[in-house]
């Protein structure tokens, strides 16, 4: 039985791809219009027009596709009413109410759409379970005390913050808060921090040509689901760019929530680690 990929940005629906192409498994892909995956090419995707969204799920159901799975990452998108199909219009209000909500609720009502409509929706971990990854230390480096206690009050935060609706990682050093994701994403909540901390730097240096002190790493990345959130659809991913750019920001390491968070490519990741001197935690 053949399942279908609707693809979004990142390495994620590369991933999969490629294990169910392994797995001799039959797939096809849709890219949702706009949001295009140019490592995706060699699978000749289609396009998922959300205006023909009807006729979308019409075309799966005439070709006897049972199985879904929703992977990368889009934006929230716009509805042109022009370009609105005949299949598609009773499906306006349900959009149009969608779109009203955060992300999370609008995600639940797109699905009850498809769902409603017969089909399963598979998450990408139980099409590749490895990527969800056990708990506890997976690093040659060490967490101390302190970044347990940073990794403690992070967890608080996401768990306040989670009826906010506003992201899924935070950025916690010697206790304070000093990075909460916005709907930009992680990596824009990095690059951030470290466009902040090169302004440092330039404040307080007087001699910026012949600095040669090395900067100390301090604090932790934390990553992990909102309450409520649909794992489905919607589960955090981290990978090497990560462990990269948290390197290049002076962090310490990262931590993830156990069975919350994906971990792509989980060797190379570990590499990195050792290669920056970095840790990751997998929190009960």
């Amino acid at each position: 039985m053949e399942i279908v990929i609707v693809s979004g940005l990142g390495s994620l629906p590369l991933y999969l791809t490629a294990n169910l192409e392994l797995a001799g498994v039959s797939f096809e892909v849709y890219e949702v219009e706009g949001f295009e995956n140019k490592d995706l090419e060699k699978y000749n995707p289609k396009t998922l027009i959300l205006e023909h969204l009807g006729s979308f799920i019409e075309k799966l159901k005439q070709a006897g596709i049972k199985q879904i799975c929703f992977s990368g990452s889009i934006t929230r998108p716009t509805l042109n009413f022009s370009l609105v199909d005949e299949l598609t219009l009773p499906l306006v209000p349900i959009i149009v109410e969608a779109l009203k909500h955060g992300d999370d609720q609008a995600l639940r009502i797109v699905l009850s759409i498809f769902e409603d409509s017969g089909f399963e929706i598979l998450a990408a971990h139980e099409i590749c379970p490895e990527l969800l990854i056990s708990a506890g230390v997976h690093s040659k480096i060490l967490p101390d005390p302190l970044d347990y206690s940073d990794a403690l009050k992070a967890e608080k935060l996401m768990i306040d913050l989670s009826p906010l609706d506003i992201g899924q990682s935070c950025i916690v050093s010697s206790g304070q808060v000093v990075g909460i994701e916005s709907s930009s994403g992680t990596d824009m909540m990095l690059e951030g921090l470290g466009f902040t901390k090169s302004l440092t730097r330039v404040k307080n240096s007087k001699l910026l040509d012949n600095e040669s002190h090395t900067a100390v790493k301090s604090g932790v990345l934390y990553k992990s689901t909102k309450i409520g959130q649909d794992l489905r659809v919607d589960m955090p991913v981290i990978g090497p760019e990560t462990f990269s750019l948290v390197n290049k920001v002076g962090l310490k390491g990262v931590v993830i929530k156990f069975g919350n968070v994906m971990v792509l490519n989980y060797e190379e990741c570990l590499r990195l680690t050792i290669s920056f001197g970095l840790f990751l935690l997998v929190k009960k």
